[in-house]
């Protein structure tokens, strides 16, 4: 399954910004991509637009 989120890396941990359906303790593959603020607002934006 290849699913793509936005987290915040705060203190060694990398915290999701919106839930995620994982069972605890599962292990997964992270690739990172840094963004700038304005770009995940703008991102928030347009999904919040497109749903419902």
């Amino acid at each position: 399954m290849l699913t793509a989120i936005h987290a915040i890396y705060e203190n060694g941990v990398f915290r999701p910004m919106q839930p995620v359906d994982l069972p605890e303790r599962c292990e997964v593959e992270v690739d990172i991509r840094t963004v700038n603020r304005n770009s995940l607002h703008a991102h928030s934006s347009k999904q919040s637009n497109h749903q419902g």
